[in-house]
């Protein structure tokens, strides 16, 4: 009997300090959600000495896009956790990519309480069916 790889998932376990936070599942073409103003430019004032570093190693912006990957609600509203992921690209023959990855939680009110630099530990799943 043999098999044939039908689809193929990312199954990205968030850890930070050593934790597993949660896990996000990436399945290729998947669209990411728009960042909200204030989610983006809080982000943007906590990492801005590292954007600011790759941009000074020739690093180009090339995406910055979240993911909700926890959220809960109640009677003052919906809290939640984002992973911002935000790509840089250099440019010319020899190309090289690199992206900061951080996880924002964000109050029932709006109001970001946390953002923290993150790291992602990937595993890839493949589902496999008999010919």
């Amino acid at each position: 009997m043999s098999f044939k790889v039908c689809s193929r998932r990312f199954v990205v376990g968030l850890a930070f300090a050593g934790q597993v936070l949660g896990s996000l599942v990436l399945a290729p073409g998947a669209r990411a959600s728009e960042l909200a103003p204030v989610v983006e430019d809080v982000y943007t004032a906590t990492l801005g000495g590292e954007i600011k570093k790759l941009v000074g190693q020739g690093y180009e912006e090339t995406s910055l896009h979240g993911d909700m990957i926890t959220q809960s609600c109640g009677f003052a509203g919906c809290s939640y956790s984002m992973l911002i992921v935000h790509t840089f690209s250099t440019l010319g023959a020899n190309t090289q990519s690199t992206s900061i990855l951080a996880k924002v939680d964000v109050d029932p009110l709006g109001a970001v309480v946390a953002v923290r630099r993150t790291g992602l530990v990937p595993v890839i799943e493949l589902e496999l069916m008999p010919e």
